[in-house]
């Protein structure tokens, strides 16, 4: 994973802790109730913390994750409910709607994350096969292309990463 991304994800991890935490501050300060989609929010973000601090490639999914729940209202890090509904401004409790911040938060990750979400979007589309994909493609590389690879090892996807130490392996023992 490159600067970009963890820089990127760390700060994302901070904007939604700030919007929580004002949340709960809200919560004890002046009375304000939360909801389930407070409290549901709250445990997937411990859950992505949980994540980030143990298996960190793949924290730009949970962060996805957090930022498209919180976007159509299914999960809430502010202690207000924001709300763009089909019919403008909405109330009804019990439709799903966008959120006003949650949308450009998800719109500007995916923007500045965007090899990230490339990648994410990869893996959904070719499935668990990805490293077969990339032990194909870069099996067709010199080892002049394969130096230049290995030295953006990080920079990988986990399938590439995984493909590559193959490849690594099978070079060393020819």
């Amino acid at each position: 994973m490159s600067k970009v991304n963890k820089y990127t994800n760390s700060s994302f991890l901070i904007i939604l802790l700030s919007l929580s935490a004002s949340a709960v501050y809200r919560h004890f300060e002046n009375g304000v109730i939360l909801s389930l989609n407070n409290y549901l929010a709250f445990v997937c973000l411990v859950i992505s913390l949980i994540i980030w601090l143990v298996k960190s490639n793949i924290v730009s999914v949970a962060i996805l994750i957090l930022l498209l729940l919180g976007t159509i209202n299914i999960i809430n890090f502010t202690a207000e409910v924001f709300k763009l509904s089909y019919f403008g401004m909405g109330s009804d409790s019990n439709s799903l709607s966008l959120n006003p911040i949650g949308l450009p938060l998800l719109i500007i990750y995916c923007i500045v994350n965007r090899s990230a979400v490339k990648g994410i979007a990869e893996r959904l589309t070719y499935g668990p096969d990805m490293d077969q994909f990339y032990y194909k493609k870069f099996n067709s590389n010199s080892q002049d292309e394969l130096n230049k690879i290995f030295a953006d090892f990080n920079d990988y996807p986990p399938e590439a990463q995984i493909a590559l130490n193959k490849l690594k392996r099978e070079k060393d023992n020819n």
